[in-house]
């Protein structure tokens, strides 16, 4: 086992300003940086134990890279609810039923976007997992946010993720001048764009920014770059199927409010 000396940060543990350890047969773990400690020594020696291999993870609440949004991309709902309206016209054909609907009650068919939305949305994080399993432990659908207008960005899928600390790390520390670019091309500030983060990469620290909701998204984000990672590799989940709310399936009419 290696000892490892926190000094000030186990007091902080010890005083209660960090999470409390977990107690498993008759020893007591705590986490910090990712690390976790066998503490069960007498606490006045400062000093804690490293069992078996260090976890290496956090976890984040953050953003997914490369998804482009909903609207105009190839996961908008057009495309699909226009199939749906057609195979409900087909299904009450081949049953034999008229009259055939009329325009008027074709648009009134309401269709379940924010389902297929979800439904996008999470395929698109299993994809993702996959894809960059070399840097994540797993990627969990959370939900989706659509901004207000669409005229400046479009919508979000936003998720927890769980890193490993060292392969993310050590990725950006071998083309840190590739990482520098990076953050020089999507914070700059330009005509009609006020960026909320620093260009300046040394705003951005490697621990603290695994910490954060957004920058540890944008870590993703470069290392899909560099990877060739893009919408196209999710274009599988564009495919998801759209119901209707307003027409029984079984019965092979709409649905009428009367409310």
């Amino acid at each position: 086992m290696e000892t490892k000396v926190l000094h000030n940060k186990f007091k902080y543990i010890l005083e209660g300003l960090a999470p409390a350890g977990k107690e498993e047969e008759g020893h007591l773990y705590i986490e910090v940086d990712g690390l976790t400690y066998d503490v069960t020594a007498k606490p006045d020696i400062y000093h804690v134990m490293a069992y078996d291999r260090p976890r290496n993870t956090i976890t984040v609440d953050t953003w997914l890279p490369v998804f482009p949004g909903f609207y105009g991309t190839i996961f908008d709902h057009g495309e699909a609810i226009d199939i749906e309206r057609e195979n409900i016209e087909q299904d009450r054909k081949d049953k034999g039923l008229s009259p055939p609907l009329t325009q008027k009650e074709i648009e009134s068919i309401d269709f379940d976007i924010n389902s297929r939305m979800n439904d996008i949305a999470a395929k698109c994080c299993g994809i993702m997992e996959m894809e960059l399993s070399g840097f994540v432990h797993s990627i969990e659908f959370q939900g989706v946010h659509s901004p207000r207008s669409y005229n400046f960005t479009n919508d979000q899928i936003n998720c927890r993720i769980t890193f490993d600390m060292q392969a993310a790390r050590k990725y950006i520390t071998d083309d840190i001048e590739a990482f520098k670019a990076h953050l020089k091309e999507r914070y700059t500030s330009r005509d009609g764009f006020i960026p909320l983060q620093s260009s300046d990469a040394k705003d951005w620290q490697f621990y603290d920014v695994l910490r954060d909701e957004h920058k540890a998204g944008e870590v993703l984000q470069f290392i899909c770059n560099q990877q060739g990672i893009t919408d196209e590799d999710l274009q599988e989940a564009s495919m998801m199927y759209i119901s209707a709310n307003n027409y029984d399936y079984e019965k092979h009419e709409i649905i009428i409010n009367n409310k």
